[in-house]
């Protein structure tokens, strides 16, 4: 990866559930992450506004941990803080490498990176269910709208922490990260619509790469789906955890081929940039549905002893 001049970001040992792939950030941790994220974007981008990237993450832990007064914490399972963390991890590894590499004309600069990063960490934040909605009991029923809601969000975040952008349309590319609209009807161009891609790699990329990637799908996703949409067992063949791990390859093959290699162009390529020119996210994804497919084709439940971190947004500052 980047050499880094913070002593404190020594690897710490693959096998740490808390850890991001490359066994670097503790991604269960903000501190950790925006610590990790300040050293990467001093090192790309030496005018970087360290300062509005630490109110950024103010804010995102107030709004997770329920201490801002007009939200609930975060309760999703599965679109958790981790995640989002974890995706903002993966969203600025992209953006540096890209603009390590990519010419003049078409590098995000220190601004563009700030608010890439932003999207990133608020990209899932249409999940938390203000104050006044007594008549929504869990995150997980806001699943079809939650991108929506996180522009609105992400929105607000921005203009409390005096972020203005030079395109007020710009948070619309949250929706790269969902399906409310299609890839084609969102409203980008140029280096906004590039912002994009990298941000809807990074989520599909953070998620299925996560060393409990697999675990998380049968204990926490599922849980979620079912919440969201109670009628889905009948209409889905998905009727059980285990039906939705062995869908799994199958999603995963559907979500490169139309989303990673076809409408974000291979943007994944951009993590070789910030990471020795090797992409550690692709290396576990493949690994993870390895470890299915053998499973399956032997006719054998695949072995899952990982156990996820906790989930509680109250770790959020957590060192």
């Amino acid at each position: 990866m980047l050499k880094l001049a913070n002593p404190s970001l020594i690897p710490k040992p693959l096998g740490c559930n808390e850890f991001d792939v490359t066994g670097s950030v503790n991604v269960t941790c903000s501190n950790a992450v925006r610590t990790y994220i300040d050293a990467l974007c001093k090192v790309v981008w030496p005018n970087f506004d360290h300062s509005l990237l630490a109110a950024g993450f103010t804010q995102f832990e107030r709004y997770v941990s329920g201490l801002e007064p007009r939200y609930r914490p975060l309760d999703t399972p599965y679109h958790d803080l981790q995640h989002s963390l974890d995706v903002c991890l993966c969203m600025t590894r992209l953006l540096a490498g890209h603009d390590r590499h990519a010419t003049a004309s078409e590098r995000f600069g220190p601004n563009g990176a700030l608010f890439g990063i932003l999207c990133a960490l608020f990209h899932d934040s249409g999940y938390l269910r203000r104050i006044d909605e007594y008549h929504l009991s869990h995150g997980a029923e806001l699943t079809k709208i939650h991108v929506s809601r996180s522009v609105y969000v992400l929105r607000s975040a921005l203009q409390e922490i005096g972020l203005a952008t030079s395109n007020p349309a710009a948070v619309e590319l949250v929706h790269y990260t969902g399906d409310e609209r299609a890839i084609h009807e969102i409203d980008a161009t140029g280096n906004e619509r590039t912002l994009g891609y990298l941000l809807g790699t990074a989520d599909l990329l953070a998620q299925m790469a996560d060393r409990c990637y697999l675990e998380k799908i049968r204990d926490r996703l599922y849980p979620e789906l079912v919440i969201a949409n109670p009628a889905w067992m009948d209409k889905s063949a998905c009727r059980s955890p285990e039906d939705l791990l062995k869908a799994t390859p199958a999603f995963v093959d559907t979500a490169f081929r139309t989303r990673l290699d076809g409408a974000f162009g291979r943007s994944y390529r951009w993590i070789e940039g910030a990471c020795d020119e090797e992409n550690p996210y692709l290396i576990s994804i493949q690994r993870h549905m390895n470890h299915l497919r053998a499973s399956f084709s032997a006719g054998v439940w695949p072995a899952l002893r990982r156990i996820p971190p906790s989930k509680s947004p109250r770790n959020a500052s957590a060192r």
